[in-house]
C-alpha cells in the first residue's frame, strides 16, 4: 500500500514538472529578444507551478509518506536550451539552533558537536551563539558579543547560515581555531524561528547521535519511541511525526541557467514562507 502511495505521489509530481516545462518554454518564445522580462516571466511560473503542485500533492501526504516528496527532479527541454534542476528538501530533520537559549537539550546537542569535532574552545563559541540570539550587549565571557565589534551585526536570532557563517569568521578570528569550518552545520542544525518540531521519522543518525537517543537499525518514530530513555528528549525537543494540524516547512531549490531559486513552502497552510532568488556566476 505505501509503495503505491509513494508511486502516485511521484507520478502526480513528475507529471505536474512536464506542465511547468510547457510554460517556461511559451516564455522562451514570447520573451526571446527580453531576457530581463523572461527571467521575470520563468521565475514566476517556476514558481506558481511549483506551488500548486505541491498544494495537489500535500492532501495525499500523510505521516511516513511524507519522504516521498523529498526528491531531485532534473527536467530540460529537447533541444536543450533550457535545463533545471528542482530539488525539494526536509526541514524537520534536524535540531533548530535559536532554541539553545530555551532547551538544554540543544546546548547539550551543540556541546555534543563541538567535543565530537575538538572545538579548542567550546566555551566562547556557545557564548558567541547565545549572545547573537539574545538583544543585550552583556558579554557572557570576553569577546561573546560581536555587535561591540561589529555595530551592524544582526542579534535577536540567527537568520540563516550566511548569518551564521558571520559566527564561524569571527570565533575563528579570535582563536585561529578551523575545527568549527569543518563541521557540517546545515546537516545538523536549520536557522528557524525557535519554535519547530523535529520529524522522528526523518531524523538521521548523526542527529540523533548527538542529541543522545537510543536508535534501532532504522530510525523512525516507532522505534525510537521505544527506548524508554528517549522519552525527555523527545518531548522537549517535540520529536514528533507529521501531522496535519502543525506547521510543517519544507524547502525546494530551482537551479536553471544562472538563477537559484530557493521556496520555503508550508505544506499544511499550502502557501509560501519565503522567496530566495540567487544569480548564480
Amino acid at each position: 500500500m505505501r509503495k503505491s502511495i509513494a508511486l502516485f505521489l511521484t507520478v502526480i509530481f513528475i507529471t505536474v514538472i512536464m506542465a511547468v516545462l510547457s510554460g517556461i518554454f511559451a516564455v522562451y518564445q514570447k520573451f526571446t529578444k527580453d531576457s530581463f522580462y523572461k527571467s521575470i516571466s520563468q521565475n514566476s511560473i517556476l514558481i506558481k507551478n511549483i506551488k500548486s503542485t505541491l498544494d495537489n500533492i500535500s492532501k495525499d501526504i500523510n505521516g511516513i509518506d511524507i519522504k516521498n516528496i523529498f526528491q531531485t527532479f532534473p527536467i530540460s527541454s529537447k533541444d536543450g536550451n533550457f535545463r533545471a534542476l528542482i530539488t525539494i528538501k526536509p526541514m524537520f530533520d534536524r535540531v533548530d539552533i535559536n532554541e539553545i537559549n530555551k532547551n538544554k537539550y540543544v546546548k547539550k546537542y551543540l556541546e555534543n558537536i563541538l567535543e565530537y569535532y575538538q572545538t579548542a574552545d567550546p566555551v566562547l563559541f556557545e557564548s558567541i551563539i547565545l549572545d547573537t540570539i539574545d538583544l543585550d550587549t552583556k558579554e557572557r565571557v570576553g569577546g561573546s558579543e560581536i555587535v561591540l565589534n561589529r555595530a551592524f551585526f544582526k542579534q535577536g536570532r540567527i537568520y540563516n547560515y550566511t548569518h551564521f557563517k558571520e559566527i564561524l569568521d569571527y570565533y575563528v578570528k579570535l582563536t585561529n581555531d578551523k575545527s568549527v569550518y569543518k563541521i557540517p552545520w546545515q546537516k545538523l542544525f536549520i536557522f528557524g524561528n525557535g519554535n519547530s518540531i523535529i520529524d522522528c521519522n526523518l531524523i538521521s543518525k548523526t542527529v540523533a547521535k548527538f542529541l543522545g537517543l537510543q536508535y534501532n537499525e532504522n530510525i523512525n518514530c516507532k522505534s525510537l519511541n521505544s527506548f524508554k530513555e528517549n522519552k525527555n528528549i523527545i518531548q522537549n525537543l517535540n520529536i514528533i511525526p507529521f501531522n496535519k494540524n502543525i506547521i510543517y516547512l519544507i524547502k525546494i531549490n530551482i537551479l536553471y541557467n544562472k538563477e537559484n531559486l530557493s521556496l520555503i513552502y508550508n505544506i499544511n497552510r499550502k502557501r509560501i514562507e519565503n522567496i530566495k532568488n540567487n544569480i548564480l556566476y
